[in-house]
């Protein structure tokens, strides 16, 4: 863990007029940014990215972080019809911990692995240029999972643009918006 004491930055903060506080770290200093900004009196939200999004910042943040905001890859599984058998199928092998924001993404890409081996792999002989080729067959991948449509563009990022903002609400995080990023 980092600092601690972040009394001048909230100082700053609580007279600077400002509606909202966008934090680029991680839960760990997060949750004391957002008491300490709290504990002053302002009652300005503090807005992270995936590194805050976390149910260990709602449990160390304590009611603190009520309000507070976060966003994260994706849209939540739960909400998306294709990943209705997926969930189903987890919960029935009571794994001990829940698939969480990641695992129907995981699925995804696990299932363009195992597509791209199927594609190169021909009667269980291994080429020995194996890796290049099953590298350039996932770039080449383009098939609806249960998170959406998978793809790659040129650079091996996803094609795949969706956000959520997510809010503390009764000490859950709760989704608010979800959305597809354009840069166009």
């Amino acid at each position: 863990m980092g600092d601690k004491d972040f009394a001048a930055l909230v100082t700053k903060i609580k007279n600077s007029g400002a509606d909202l506080v966008y934090y680029g770290g991680q839960y760990d200093e997060a949750q004391i940014v957002t008491k300490q900004l709290k504990d002053s009196g302002a009652k300005i939200p503090l807005f992270g990215g995936d590194g805050i999004y976390s149910d260990t910042f709602i449990t160390t943040a304590g009611k603190a972080g009520e309000g507070d905001l976060a966003t994260s890859v994706g849209v939540p599984v739960d909400t998306l019809d294709k990943a209705k058998d997926f969930i189903q199928k987890y919960k029935d092998k009571k794994y001990p911990g829940d698939y969480g924001t990641y695992g129907g993404y995981s699925y995804d890409a696990a299932t363009a692995i195992i597509k791209a081996v199927g594609n190169v792999v021909k009667d269980g002989k291994v080429p020995a240029d194996a890796r290049q080729q099953i590298v350039a067959e996932v770039q080449k991948t383009q098939f609806d999972g249960i998170a959406g449509q998978v793809a790659f563009d040129e650079f091996g990022d996803t094609t795949n643009k969706q956000l959520t903002v997510y809010q503390v609400t009764n000490g859950k995080w709760k989704a608010v918006k979800s959305g597809t990023y354009n840069a166009g």
